[in-house]
Parts: C-alpha cells; structure tokens; sequence
C-alpha cells in the first residue's frame, strides 16, 4: 500500500494541504449498507491535476457497500469523489483508500 494523504479538514472538501504527489492505480471505497437504497450509486473517481480535477473512473449503477476501481496509474497530490446520485436522498461515504502500484 502506498503512503496515503489524511483528511484534515471535515467540511471543506477542497481544503487540503498539498502532499508530494505519488501514483494511484486503484481506489477502494465503502458505503451506507444496505448500499442498494441508501448507498452512493453513481460517481467519478478524479485525481488533481494541478488545478483542475479529471475523472479516471466511473461507477454507475452500484448496489455494492465495497467497491473497487482500477484505472492506469496517474500522478497526483490528491484523489476525490464526485457523486452524481445517492439512494436515500443522502450521500453516504463511509470510507476511502486510494493505493499505487504494487
């Protein structure tokens, strides 16, 4: 596993300090269980590219609490989540970990 950035700030998703950038290959994530009616069902995976953000993975569809998505190794400082919609009117993201090349 590669070393990993912490959130520091709880409600201010662009509010981060910047890291060294590394590689990610994957993201795993975890939803609100039962994730079929209240779990996250469409979204982007995007990494930071200097000051824009760009989509390496799309997930539409989901009834999974764990999903995982592998994309081509991108450098980056930061990696997010863009949800497009949500069962339960509420998006529930429970956990995130982004991984490099092994």
């Amino acid at each position: 596993m590669l070393k990993y950035w912490r959130y520091r700030y709880r409600a201010a998703p662009n509010r981060s300090s910047r890291r060294p950038p590394c590689r990610v290959d994957r993201v795993e994530l975890w939803t609100k269980t039962p994730a079929a009616t209240s779990g996250i069902r469409d979204f982007d995976i995007q990494v930071r590219d200097g000051d824009t953000w760009r989509t390496v993975a799309q997930v539409g569809g989901n009834t999974e609490e764990h999903v995982v998505t592998r994309f081509p190794a991108e450098r980056t400082d930061a990696v997010r989540v863009l949800i497009h919609f949500a069962g339960g009117n509420y998006s529930r993201l429970v956990e995130l970990e982004a991984y490099g090349p092994q």
